[in-house]
């Protein structure tokens, strides 16, 4: 029954790239045989699908699937693969997406189950279900990543400046300037939000350039000495 609750899980073997290269193609391929072969044991062939070298979807009934189903299924795909030249673990993040709550069409739900695994990829987690805070973080990845030039053309950029005194004199001897992003809709921004975006919009020097200018030119860094730790800036 198509109209019935339906469950889409995005299935990431995390090391398979790092397999090839050290075990060789062949290997990688036998991973492949063997994730196929695990994923079908819980659902239908017809149901299972690779979408990518290291990229698995299974798509099935819920009413197929049990209670603790999840760990179940990260269990089953996360153990010892036996390849040619030895035993191997596999490194398995999983995102999940229930229809018709995380939506209805195939394609929604696999998109919000893709987003499921990059949270629990980035949280160290085994696997996790779509919710709304990850719809929440992925809407405002989406707005930065759309005004992330218009920082710059709109003047929304700022700097707080964080003096640093000499415990001997108990004066100011340096000043360490840190960006802030003034986002008209999501508020003041630490540099933690957008730090990835700029980079992969290739803004990161523009960024640089903003910023030492707008810092030597402020009188309140005159005779003292200006720190811009890029590191802890951005």
């Amino acid at each position: 029954d198509s109209s019935a609750p339906q469950i889409c899980v995005y299935i990431k073997v995390s090391n398979l790239n790092q397999i090839t290269e050290r075990m060789g193609s062949r290997n990688a391929d036998i991973v492949v045989q063997t994730m196929g072969g695990r994923l079908t044991l819980n659902a239908p062939a017809e149901r299972c699908f690779r979408l990518s070298h290291d990229v698995f979807m299974l798509y099935t009934a819920d009413s197929q699937v049990g209670e603790g189903f999840a760990e179940q299924l990260h269990s089953q795909l996360s153990q010892t693969a036996h390849l040619e030249y030895g035993n191997c673990e596999l490194q398995v993040v999983m995102g999940i997406a229930h229809s018709p709550t995380h939506g209805q069409r195939l394609d929604i739900l696999c998109k919000h189950a893709e987003l499921a695994a990059l949270a629990a990829e980035r949280q160290g987690k085994a696997f996790q279900h779509y919710n709304e805070e990850i719809a929440e973080a992925n809407r405002q990845e989406t707005l930065i990543s759309q005004t992330a030039y218009k920082a710059f053309t709109n003047k929304e950029l700022v700097i707080h400046y964080q003096p640093q005194l000499n415990l001997q004199t108990g004066q100011v001897s340096a000043v360490e300037a840190l960006v802030r992003w003034e986002h008209p809709e999501l508020g003041l921004l630490g540099p933690d939000t957008f730090l990835d975006t700029l980079e992969q919009q290739n803004l990161l020097g523009k960024l640089t350039e903003w910023l030492l200018d707008q810092a030597i030119d402020n009188p309140f860094v005159n005779d003292v000495v200006l720190i811009c730790d890029l590191q802890k800036v951005f």
